[in-house]
């Protein structure tokens, strides 16, 4: 990533909001916890995926879905 955001021209906080907000693809969540808007994903652009997320609140297991997002 450090390459393609010197081809970028990305500098400064722009650059290090990006590396703080590197999560990986499963990742336990505590309450207060947040993903910023922003998760990594190892597809090429232009790819198409259906986004499934699942969670626990207590004993109730939940789980939502967005389908058709396209990796830009």
């Amino acid at each position: 990533w450090m390459a393609e955001l010197d081809r970028e021209g990305i500098t400064g906080a722009a650059r290090i909001a990006f590396e703080w907000a590197q999560l990986p693809e499963d990742t336990d969540m505590n309450a207060g916890d947040s993903f910023q808007g922003m998760l990594s994903l190892p597809m090429e652009r232009g790819r198409m995926f259906d986004l499934v997320m699942r969670w626990r609140t207590g004993d109730v297991e939940n789980e939502s879905s967005i389908d058709g997002i396209r990796c830009d």
